[in-house]
């Protein structure tokens, strides 16, 4: 399997992406229910043009706004089991599956992303191993994404300007270092 292995030097940059990225991104915090309201009145138009990476911010997004183009979950939050899939598996007309190790974005990750964003249905990608850094892949990827939204543990909910990042994200994603 082909790798991206996410090298120590970004480990924190990553983990913060919500303040290294800047004005591109606006952080939410408070109650699900107040984040869940909030995020409505900021996709609701664009759900088709909106990612969603992680369990807790998918089924946030599904409870509160709408279905998103495309979720990406592995089935954890925090590295503990998350068990709440199946109403995203009724939700989605395209589920696929990719495995992706910690600290890295596995090209087949890459390429399960790349077909889910070509399909014209809502598709849920369902990753064995880690997907945190999978919104990375999105933002390069996803030139017809308005937004990524992914959970920051212990603080909230980020929202990605896509554009305005994309640069960032090649940028960051030409650090990464290859591995067979």
């Amino acid at each position: 399997m082909k790798l991206h292995v996410l090298p120590n030097t970004l480990r924190n940059t990553l983990a913060n992406f919500h303040i290294y990225a800047g004005s591109c991104v606006q952080l939410l915090t408070g109650p699900r229910e107040a984040v869940g309201h909030r995020l409505r009145g900021y996709l609701y138009p664009y759900m088709f043009r909106v990612v969603a990476v992680g369990d807790i911010v998918c089924s946030t997004i599904l409870d509160y706004v709408g279905t998103p183009r495309l979720c990406i979950v592995d089935g954890k939050t925090v590295r503990v089991a998350y068990r709440d899939l199946d109403k995203a598996l009724k939700r989605f007309g395209v589920v696929l599956r990719c495995s992706n190790p910690p600290g890295t974005i596995s090209e087949e990750c890459v390429e399960a992303i790349a077909r889910a964003l070509s399909t014209a249905s809502s598709s849920l990608l369902l990753v064995d191993g880690e997907e945190d850094l999978l919104a990375l892949a999105v933002l390069i990827l996803g030139s017809d994404i308005d937004y990524v939204i992914y959970g920051v543990p212990s603080t909230g909910v980020a929202i990605i300007d896509a554009k305005g990042s994309a640069v960032t994200a090649i940028n960051l994603f030409s650090q990464f270092e290859p591995r067979n």
